[in-house]
Order: structure tokens, then C-alpha cells, then sequence
């Protein structure tokens, strides 16, 4: 298909994983309103000073399925810095997104020390949570 193109309008065909990525290469001035969103929710995350916020903006975060590498890199320094976030990292939407980010394939072999930080954690929040489902099974019918 690409040959075809070629022969018939000859440019090449280029492609780009993103619309940010094109527009980086020919656009450099325009900074994306979306990219400009993610980093501020980034900001306030880290900032966060409550349970309720640090909920709050998880849920729009998890609204964006394009984060990049850096912004994951600061969404994980922001659950090691802040204790907001890492005082609820076992709760249910929180763990959910966090596990999202790690397993992400563009992290998955970043070598950063905070997502390997958060990586860890989540790991061992995974076995919690595992061993509890299993421990409750072993439970009689009724237990008094």
C-alpha cells in the first residue's frame, strides 16, 4: 500500500504514534491544551492534601490513556512524596490506576527508581489483596 502511494502521488508515507508527536515535529511552537491539563492534574496530585482530592484527580487522570513516561515518572514520585496518596494506595481506584501505569508497556523497563518504587508496592498490595481473598475461602459457614 505504501509502494502504491509512493508511485502514485510520490511523497512518503510517515507515520506518527501520536497527534502530539506530529505536532511536535512540525508544530514546535503549539503546546497541546490536553498535555498542558495532564501536567497541571500532575501538580495538583502532588500537592494533594487530602484523601477526597488525591481521589478526585486520580479519576480525571485516569480519564487519559496517552500519559507519557515523564508524566508517569512524576505521578509516581507523587505517591512517594506525598503521604495523601500513599496512605490510600491500597484503595480500590487508587491501587487500580497506580497498577494501570506500571504495567504499562512504555514503563514496564524505564529503570526509574520511582516507578520501580511503585512497582514494588503495588506488588506487595497485589499479595495482600490476593492473600485476603484466599484467607476469607478458608473461612466455616459460620463463625462465631
Amino acid at each position: 500500500m505504501a509502494q502504491e502511494w509512493e508511485k502514485k502521488k510520490s511523497p512518503k508515507i510517515i507515520f506518527f504514534k501520536s497527534l502530539g508527536e506530529f505536532l511536535k515535529k512540525h508544530f514546535k511552537d503549539i503546546e497541546l491544551r490536553v498535555e498542558k491539563e495532564k501536567d497541571e492534574l500532575i501538580e495538583k496530585l502532588a500537592r494533594s492534601s487530602s484523601f477526597a482530592t488525591t481521589h478526585a484527580i486520580v479519576k480525571e487522570l485516569s480519564a487519559f490513556s496517552d500519559l507519557t513516561v515523564r508524566q508517569i515518572q512524576d505521578i509516581c514520585s507523587a505517591a512517594i512524596h506525598n503521604r495523601q496518596i500513599s496512605w490510600i494506595l491500597s484503595d480500590d481506584d487508587v491501587y487500580e490506576f497506580y497498577k494501570g501505569l506500571i504495567e504499562k508497556k512504555s514503563v514496564k523497563d524505564s529503570g526509574d527508581p520511582d516507578i520501580s518504587s511503585i512497582r514494588k508496592t503495588i506488588t506487595e498490595i497485589t499479595e495482600e489483596k490476593t492473600g485476603e481473598a484466599s484467607e476469607d475461602e478458608e473461612l466455616p459457614d459460620c463463625f462465631f
